[in-house]
C-alpha cells in the first residue's frame, strides 16, 4: 500500500511540482511553436526550466517511479522496465509543459524569471523550494487535520452524525 502510494505520489508530482506548471486540458496545449517568437518563446522556456532543474527533477522522479514499480512487481523481467523507461522521454514531457508556461507568461515575462534564477537568491530559491514545499505541505496538513477535528468535534456537540441527515 505504501508503495502504491509512493508511486501514484510520485506521479503526481512529476505532473505538478511546486512551482512547475499545474495541470492543462488538451484543448490548451498547443505543443508546435508557429512564429519566430513563439520559437524564441519556447527556447526561453526551455531555459527556465532547465535554470530551476525542472528537467532533472522530472528525470528523477521517472527513476525514482521504475524503482519503486519494479520492486512492488519483482517478477516482471528487466527487458520490461528498459523498454517502459524509453517510453518516459523527458523531452516530450517538457513538450507537452511549454504550453502551460506559454499560457501564463509573456516572453519578456520568462526571460526576467530566467535573470531572477541566475541570480544568488534565485539560485537559492531553487536549492530551499522543495524543502520549503515540503515543510509547507506538512503543516497545511497538520493545520487542516486540526480544524477538520474542532468543526467534527463541534457539529457532535451540537448533536449531527454524519450518518444521520435529520440528527439534530
Amino acid at each position: 500500500m505504501k508503495k502504491q502510494l509512493f508511486v501514484a505520489t510520485a506521479l503526481v508530482l512529476l505532473a505538478t511540482s511546486v512551482n512547475r506548471p499545474a495541470f492543462a486540458t488538451p484543448g490548451d496545449i498547443n505543443p508546435a511553436p508557429t512564429s519566430v517568437e513563439d520559437t524564441a518563446k519556447d527556447e526561453t522556456i526551455r531555459k527556465l526550466l532547465d535554470i530551476t532543474g525542472a528537467k532533472n527533477l522530472y528525470q528523477q522522479m521517472s527513476s525514482q517511479v521504475f524503482t519503486s514499480l519494479k520492486a512492488e512487481y519483482p517478477q516482471v523481467p528487466a527487458e520490461f522496465w528498459d523498454t517502459a523507461a524509453k517510453e518516459m522521454k523527458t523531452d516530450e514531457l517538457l513538450d507537452e509543459i511549454i504550453p502551460i508556461y506559454k499560457k501564463y507568461y509573456t516572453n519578456e515575462d520568462l526571460k526576467q524569471l530566467v535573470a531572477f534564477y541566475q541570480t544568488p537568491i534565485g539560485q537559492k530559491t531553487i536549492s530551499i523550494l522543495p524543502q520549503l514545499s515540503r515543510e509547507s505541505i506538512s503543516v497545511g496538513l497538520k493545520f487542516g487535520k486540526t480544524v477538520a477535528k474542532r468543526i467534527i468535534d463541534e457539529l457532535k456537540a451540537k448533536g449531527y452524525s454524519p450518518n444521520s441527515p435529520n440528527s439534530h
